[in-house]
């Protein structure tokens, strides 16, 4: 799997299994609509798996936190590029989806620089 932020074409790009998915970046106002609807969901649940100290603890709160980053994901593409929840489901792993979310910017934008989450940078692309 790899996925990459185009910020010249402002789309994110996501390769899984020989399939390529492309997801136009939300501009305001439907950006603003988003984080409105997701934002603090996201925040929190990304707050809760980084505060995990051991692995079982950071395993349930993935368990739990996945369905609720699945649905900021499904909410983010709003032309329905991922085709479906299932195909997200099949294609990622809880992982793969952390770094994703991760990756959109929150924040209104200054540059097209996108936002670091407690200190971790990401190159343009990701690969598994």
């Amino acid at each position: 799997m790899t996925f990459a932020h185009d910020p010249e074409h402002r789309v994110f790009r996501l390769s899984a299994d020989g399939e390529e998915v492309v997801i136009p970046e939300l501009e305001d106002p439907h950006r603003s609509m988003w984080l409105r609807r997701v934002g603090r969901d996201v925040t929190d649940t990304l707050g809760e798996i980084d505060r995990q100290e051991d692995w079982v603890t950071n395993m349930i709160v993935q368990w739990d936190g996945v369905a609720r980053l699945i649905d900021a994901l499904m909410a983010y593409d709003r032309f329905g590029h991922l085709q479906s929840r299932d195909w997200v489901e099949e294609h990622l792993t809880s992982e793969q989806l952390i770094l994703i979310i991760r990756r959109i910017p929150r924040r209104q934008r200054r540059t097209d620089r996108i936002p670091r989450l407690r200190g971790v940078g990401f190159a343009s692309s990701t690969s598994y």
